[in-house]
Protein backbone atom coordinates (compact mmCIF):
# COMPACT_ATOMS: atom_id res chain seq x y z
CA UNK A 1 0.00 0.00 0.00
CA UNK A 2 2.84 2.61 1.17
CA UNK A 3 4.48 1.47 -2.51
CA UNK A 4 1.47 2.61 -4.38
CA UNK A 5 0.87 5.60 -2.48
CA UNK A 6 4.18 6.28 -3.18
CA UNK A 7 3.88 6.33 -7.61
CA UNK A 8 0.80 7.49 -7.01
CA UNK A 9 2.50 10.50 -6.02
CA UNK A 10 5.94 10.79 -7.86
CA UNK A 11 2.83 10.61 -11.07
CA UNK A 12 1.46 13.88 -9.36
CA UNK A 13 4.63 15.78 -8.95
CA UNK A 14 5.71 14.89 -12.44
CA UNK A 15 2.95 15.79 -14.11
CA UNK A 16 3.21 19.25 -12.25
CA UNK A 17 6.80 20.40 -13.64
CA UNK A 18 5.00 20.19 -17.20
CA UNK A 19 6.97 22.97 -19.36
CA UNK A 20 4.26 25.57 -20.34
CA UNK A 21 3.29 27.17 -23.64
CA UNK A 22 4.71 31.14 -24.31
CA UNK A 23 1.36 32.31 -24.17
CA UNK A 24 0.18 30.43 -21.23
CA UNK A 25 3.28 31.81 -19.37
CA UNK A 26 1.60 35.25 -19.82
CA UNK A 27 -1.40 34.51 -18.26
CA UNK A 28 0.20 32.94 -15.39
CA UNK A 29 1.96 36.87 -14.60
CA UNK A 30 -1.39 38.84 -15.30
CA UNK A 31 -2.75 40.89 -12.16
CA UNK A 32 -5.55 38.39 -11.57
CA UNK A 33 -3.15 35.16 -10.40
CA UNK A 34 -1.24 37.65 -8.31
CA UNK A 35 -1.37 36.99 -4.18
CA UNK A 36 -3.41 40.11 -3.14
CA UNK A 37 -1.95 39.36 0.00
CA UNK A 38 2.00 39.62 -0.38
CA UNK A 39 2.03 43.93 -0.27
CA UNK A 40 5.83 43.17 -1.73
CA UNK A 41 4.64 42.12 -4.55
CA UNK A 42 3.09 45.63 -5.84
CA UNK A 43 6.24 47.33 -4.40
CA UNK A 44 8.62 45.03 -6.31
CA UNK A 45 6.87 45.78 -9.56
CA UNK A 46 6.55 49.37 -9.15
CA UNK A 47 10.17 49.33 -8.38
CA UNK A 48 11.27 47.24 -11.66
CA UNK A 49 8.79 49.47 -13.57
CA UNK A 50 10.27 52.72 -12.27
CA UNK A 51 13.84 51.21 -13.85
CA UNK A 52 12.86 50.19 -16.92
CA UNK A 53 11.29 53.30 -17.68
CA UNK A 54 13.26 55.47 -16.35
CA UNK A 55 16.36 53.43 -18.29
CA UNK A 56 14.67 54.40 -21.35
CA UNK A 57 13.80 57.73 -20.89
CA UNK A 58 9.70 57.71 -20.76
CA UNK A 59 9.88 58.73 -17.20
CA UNK A 60 11.42 62.36 -15.69
CA UNK A 61 12.21 60.60 -12.27
CA UNK A 62 15.98 59.59 -11.59
CA UNK A 63 17.28 56.37 -12.25
CA UNK A 64 19.71 54.44 -14.35
CA UNK A 65 19.75 56.46 -17.41
CA UNK A 66 22.21 58.07 -19.82
CA UNK A 67 20.89 61.14 -18.77
CA UNK A 68 20.32 62.53 -23.18
CA UNK A 69 16.43 62.79 -22.55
Amino acid sequence: MKRLVLVALMVVTAAACAPLPAWQRGLLLSKAMQDPADPDADAFDAHVTSIHETAAGASSAGGVSCGCN
